[in-house]
């Protein structure tokens, strides 16, 4: 049997609501996927293997600034308990774990400094990508508490959305 979150999850949302996006937000979505798969073949096929740039500082400090807002909004909206913390924690997650990918990925230069790979690893496995995962959990708590929220007040008749009674589909 399916959990609540998980069944409430998998039902689309009721046509009032799902009318926003209209037919083209989905085409768009899937459209811009499919041609992003041979633009990153030929990305794969024609970037140097060895390239220097000269912001290389500005993109990982502006980068970390990024980082620290999300991460410091996470705990302003947990510690209201602000339902707004489901959104950011999984902005910070994707952060976390793309901050994670690219130290490792940019650590292993030729001639840079030694033990750069190591560190950036240890960094990576012992507070990058555990971060991630505590916003991951952050995130789906605060979500699961939303559907019961949408449930509940589905129940007393209001107007819900995501994961009610009243779905109809």
């Amino acid at each position: 049997m399916r959990r609540p979150l998980a069944q409430a999850l998998a039902r689309p949302l009721d046509p009032a609501t799902r009318a926003w996006a209209g037919r083209w937000v989905p085409l768009l979505y899937l459209g811009v996927a499919a041609a992003l798969i041979p633009w990153t073949v030929y990305l794969g096929l024609t970037l140097p293997q060895h390239h220097v740039i000269s912001h290389y500082r500005a993109v990982w400090v502006g980068y970390d600034v990024v980082l620290i807002l999300v991460l410091a909004r996470i705990g302003w909206f947990a510690a209201r308990r602000d339902p707004r913390v489901v959104l950011t924690a999984t902005a910070g997650a994707t952060l976390l774990v793309a901050d994670a990918w690219f130290d490792v990925m940019t650590a292993a230069t030729p001639g840079g400094r030694t033990g750069a790979l190591l560190e950036a690893v240890l960094e990576a496995v012992l507070l990058e990508l555990p971060g991630a995962v505590l916003c991951a959990v952050l995130a789906r708590r605060g979500l699961a508490q939303l559907v019961a929220r949408a449930r509940s007040a589905g129940a007393a008749g209001a107007p819900t959305g995501v994961g009610s009674p009243s779905d109809s589909s």
